[in-house]
């Protein structure tokens, strides 16, 4: 059967319109809600239906938005595997994962909103000191545990 035949399936039109609602009718991008709006699969998982997949990786994206991010992830995933391979071990990644993971988990803010927070906190030298100092006080106590 071919893909286009599967986004006709009524489990695939009932996953999309759950997708829909969860995002408000709302492009989680620009935030558009007067254009045709797709459901968008931020990867494809191999041997999956499209109304098998987790929630997580599909989002409500309008036409434009959709289209820009289909042409431009792969230069960004590129980009970034660049800098993860040039400055980072893969402990470090690791702990970058994680980090990224409780960030998106703990933030009920679009990902465009938490990564601008992300990259604000890291940009401003203030921030940056509350953090150093609050993580190097963790090991402190860490240390003073075991």
């Amino acid at each position: 059967m071919k893909y286009s035949d599967l986004l006709k399936d009524p489990r695939w039109q009932k996953k999309r319109l759950e997708i829909l609602q969860r995002d408000e009718f709302s492009c989680q991008i620009c935030f558009d809600t007067k254009s045709t709006l797709h459901v968008h699969h931020r990867r494809y998982i191999s041997d999956c239906k499209p109304w098998e997949y987790p929630e997580h990786v599909l989002v409500t994206l309008c036409e434009n938005c959709h289209a820009m991010e289909g042409e431009c992830i792969p230069d960004a995933i590129d980009s970034l595997i660049e800098i993860v391979k040039d400055f980072y071990f893969s402990g470090d990644v690791n702990n970058i994962t994680d980090a990224l993971r409780f960030l998106r988990l703990s933030s009920s803010y679009t990902s465009d909103v938490s990564s601008k927070m992300l990259v604000h906190a890291m940009s401003d030298d203030d921030c940056m000191a509350l953090i150093e100092k609050s993580y190097f006080k963790s090991l402190k106590k860490t240390k003073e545990l075991e």
